[in-house]
C-alpha cells in the first residue's frame, strides 16, 4: 500500500485548490492540522509553532514535513522511506504537505473512532 494520491496531485480532493493555496501561502496551518492528527508534539499549536521556528529561525523548512510524512504513512498502514521523505520535503515541501493533508483526510487519521493502521 502507498499514498492515496500522488505528490504532485496538488488539486486532488479532498482539499483541492483550497488546500494547495493554503499550503503555499501559509504552510503552518496545514502542518498544524497534520501534527494534531498524528498526535505530534504540542498538537495543532505545536505544529504551527514548530514550523515557524524551524523554518523562520533555523532555516530547516524540510524538518516538519519530513517527520510528518513518516508518521502519516505509518498511521495510514504503509512505510515511507526516509530517503523519499527527505527528498520530497527538501525539493517540494508544499506538494508533500498537501499529500500528507489529503492522506489524513482520506484515511480519517486522528478522527474519533480511528483505530490505527488501515
Amino acid at each position: 500500500m502507498t499514498w492515496s494520491t500522488g505528490t504532485f496531485d496538488i488539486m486532488a480532493e479532498p482539499g483541492g485548490v483550497t488546500n494547495c493555496v493554503l499550503t503555499c501561502c501559509c504552510c503552518c496551518i496545514p502542518i498544524g492540522d497534520i501534527n494534531e492528527a498524528i498526535d505530534g508534539p504540542g498538537g495543532k499549536i505545536g505544529g504551527i509553532v514548530g514550523e515557524i521556528v524551524l523554518t523562520g529561525c533555523l532555516g530547516l523548512h524540510f524538518a516538519c514535513p519530513m517527520y510528518q510524512g513518516l508518521q502519516v504513512s505509518k498511521k495510514a498502514g504503509f512505510e515511507e522511506s526516509i530517503v523519499n521523505a527527505l527528498l520530497c520535503s527538501c525539493c517540494c515541501t508544499p506538494c508533500y504537505t498537501c499529500q500528507q493533508w489529503r492522506e489524513v483526510k482520506i484515511k480519517k487519521i486522528g478522527e474519533p473512532g480511528y483505530s490505527g493502521q488501515q
